[in-house]
């Protein structure tokens, strides 16, 4: 019996056999040879010829094999030729490479297949025994060899010196569901160029690693998607997750920052490094938000105009520990609104802090201006803190200073009360026989102002006049008296006497009593003359009059 080839089952002649028959045997060896060489065929793996089977279920499984007496161009002979493309089938299979049988495994042969099958994840599987395979894709081809048991993609690793595509519009397909579906490596140091990651959630190309620059020579990068906008995604929790920057690469030496995004978590935000020019006419900010200033700085942020590379500042905001204010380094136009309940306006360095500066609405109702600080004080025509005329707020009473020698005191203003700022009043009520009724009796009030007061002010105040009617007073009035001299009618000089003599220190207010009560006489309320009416007698217990004794006094 003849012996054949391992891989296409050419027929090996031996010495002395083949009399007469050597030419045909020949012939049809080299038949077989050009098959090998030239032969191409389009395979439904559904119909094949014997010894090749086709098993569908459970898995689908062509064991495709080359018998011995596999005449050339035989149908039988289907795994001879080079060219093969694969169809008849929609679901993934597998093609076991065999020899004369399913169990001859070691078989040598080269192949171009090509998966025609039907169905975007139909894979074709080629195994030679049990050794390594080769899945080819769908729609893909591939220059296949199988020896010892082992099938080897001769392409899988491609040394060219480059690659045309212009003969058409092309398309390469990468590996689904793989986080290095296609990659750009320098083989010397494993360094990452180019990566097209196919993951379902993040699908993405990555270009350049930790140790590659990405230099982008185009002078023009277009960003404009066809179907969305375009977002940049950089790392979390970082100092510095995204950087532009001026320098070179790695070290940056001598370069700088101009725009840093930091996503380090709790602290996440975009911190501009350089100068900032904005052309806009317009910047809008569509929600509550903050600008933080830099700490203890005496110009932590100017605002002015640029002439000629220099800075002439409008507004400074100065956050000096001590002294956090804003200056204003220009006039001010217009209206201006404080929100915040305590600050400052100042002109440093200048006398008169606010000039020609109204205090208070736009419209045509009155200026208000308030003030929450205890010390608050108003100087005109001095420095804030001198000795020229001023107001103040003395705890929650205003006080006024109306020359610089002079002290600080309240206003007399209508609805003062006892101990408001700088005034004092009391009143007792005295019925007829009161005040004392013997000479040299004193009526004092303690005032609590501690200073002696500049006016004293004492009154009667009527509460039961029965002569009302005959000499116009009426119950409220009040008869106001300090120190009183009496002279008796048709009297001499040495019975002239002192009724009542005030005084008053840095500790009281009050008046001594020189003589026993005695009846008085007022001018009638409404004569407009020297008339006199009848007397009212402030001594007689249960007489014509019932009156209050008020006082009234002044810092």
């Amino acid at each position: 019996m003849a012996d054949f080839s391992r891989g296409y089952k050419i027929k090996l002649i031996t010495t002395g056999t083949e009399s007469g028959t050597w030419g045909t045997s020949t012939n049809e060896n080299l038949k077989r040879i050009d098959q090998t060489f030239a032969g191409s065929v389009s395979l439904d793996v559904t119909v094949v010829s014997s010894p090749s089977v086709w098993t569908p279920t459970p898995a689908p499984i062509l064991s495709w094999c080359l018998a011995n007496t596999a005449d050339a161009w035989a149908v039988e002979s289907t795994p001879r030729n080079r060219y093969v493309s694969f169809t008849g089938w929609s679901a993934p299979i597998t093609v076991n490479i065999r020899g004369a049988d399913d169990t001859a495994t070691d078989v040598d042969r080269i192949y171009w297949v090509t998966n025609n099958l039907s169905g975007d994840l139909s894979t074709i599987t080629f195994n030679s025994g049990s050794g390594t395979t080769v899945v080819l894709q769908n729609g893909a081809s591939a220059f296949i060899y199988a020896a010892g048991g082992n099938v080897e993609n001769m392409l899988g690793t491609l040394q060219a010196a480059g690659l045309d595509f212009r003969d058409a519009d092309s398309q390469i397909n990468l590996k689904t569901l793989s986080t290095d579906a296609l990659k750009v490596v320098d083989s010397a140091t494993t360094f990452d160029y180019l990566k097209f990651r196919t993951s379902t959630l993040e699908p993405a190309i990555e270009i350049g690693s930790a140790d590659v620059e990405t230099n982008v020579g185009s002078t023009v990068i277009d960003a404009r998607s066809p179907v969305d906008g375009v977002k940049l995604f950089v790392r979390d929790d970082e100092a510095s997750s995204f950087e532009i920057y001026e320098g070179d690469f790695p070290t940056g030496a001598a370069g700088k920052s101009y725009i840093k995004v930091v996503t380090t978590n709790g602290s996440e935000r975009v911190e501009i490094e350089q100068n900032l020019l904005i052309g806009s006419a317009r910047i809008f900010i569509p929600q509550t938000s903050d600008m933080e200033l830099v700490n203890n700085s005496p110009t932590a942020l100017e605002m002015g105009s640029l002439v000629g590379g220099v800075l002439y500042p409008m507004l400074t905001f100065d956050t000096t520990t001590a002294a956090t204010r804003v200056l204003f380094n220009a006039p001010i136009a217009g209206s201006l609104a404080f929100t915040s309940v305590d600050g400052d306006i100042t002109k440093s360095g200048t006398v008169g802090a606010i000039n020609n500066f109204s205090i208070g609405a736009s419209t045509a109702s009155t200026g208000k201006f308030t003030t929450v600080e205890a010390a608050t004080e108003v100087s005109f025509g001095g420095a804030p803190g001198g000795t020229g005329p001023s107001i103040k707020l003395s705890g929650t009473d205003l006080e006024i200073r109306e020359d610089a020698s002079g002290a600080y005191g309240q206003f007399l203003t209508t609805g003062m009360a006892s101990g408001n700022g700088a005034y004092f009043t009391d009143s007792e009520a005295l019925y007829g026989a009161a005040p004392p009724t013997g000479s040299g009796q004193w009526v004092e009030f303690a005032h609590g102002l501690g200073s002696v007061p500049r006016i004293v002010l004492w009154e009667w105040e009527l509460t039961t006049d029965a002569y009302s009617i005959s000499e116009g007073w009426d119950d409220g009035d009040r008869i106001a008296f300090s120190t009183w001299s009496d002279i008796q009618d048709g009297g001499t000089p040495t019975n002239d006497r002192m009724l009542y003599t005030t005084y008053k220190n840095a500790t009281y207010v009050g008046f001594v009593k020189n003589v026993n009560a005695i009846s008085f006489k007022v001018a009638d309320k409404y004569a407009g003359s020297a008339t006199i009416g009848t007397p009212i007698n402030f001594q007689t217990p249960g007489g014509v009059s019932q009156v209050n004794l008020v006082c009234q006094a002044w810092k």
